[in-house]
């Protein structure tokens, strides 16, 4: 059940998605506990759902809860822990909350590259999420090192081809080094398909 949530998700049925990791949580609570790695990963694919519905309330409670368990029984420098810090910084960013995603998203980026190392995708997608952030705060120079860092690490193919229809880089295009960063991401997408 956990995993056609999941599927749903990606496919954007957000509503159908929502019922069915709402099912899926209560019986993970139930059958395997409140803590459990399971339970645990069904509330974060909740909370992903909520965001995207624009359900910003109930979806920050539920990463705030993920969040705290998965650093209680998973330990702070999990992966599953950092996915949590994502979403959370996500969800920050699209209440224009910047200088908490900031503060959320550098410290997922900081664990991964400590954790996963420079060439990880996930360490590359955590520098991508500081990298728009900082944009949408007007830190540009800091937005640019973060993005270089994201395109020559390991950003996924379909993102570094997205970059610039990625609205919250819209204040980086008038610059001449975002036009110098599209042309080595094609490259680079060209080069190494993913």
């Amino acid at each position: 059940m956990g995993n056609l949530g999941s599927v749903l998700l990606d496919e954007k049925h957000y509503a159908e998605a929502e019922k069915m990791l709402r099912d899926t949580l209560e019986i993970s609570r139930r059958q395997q506990g409140p803590e459990h790695r399971s339970t645990l990963i069904t509330m974060g694919n909740l909370a992903d759902v909520l965001t995207a519905e624009g359900q910003y309330s109930e979806a920050e409670q539920l990463l705030r809860q993920t969040l705290d368990a998965k650093r209680r029984t998973m330990g702070a420098e999990h992966p599953s822990t950092f996915y949590a810090l994502d979403g959370l910084g996500n969800l920050l960013k699209k209440e224009e909350r910047y200088p908490e995603a900031e503060k959320t998203y550098r410290e997922a980026f900081e664990g991964r590259s400590h954790v996963l190392r420079a060439g990880h995708p996930d360490t590359a997608s955590s520098a991508y999420g500081l990298a728009s952030v900082l944009a949408l705060e007007g830190k540009r120079d800091e937005a640019f090192s973060n993005l270089q860092y994201a395109v020559e690490h390991g950003l996924p193919a379909e993102t570094r081809l997205g970059l610039e229809k990625d609205a919250d880089l819209k204040s980086l295009h008038s610059d001449p080094r975002f036009e110098a960063l599209l042309v080595k991401a094609r490259l680079d997408a060209a080069a190494k398909p993913q």
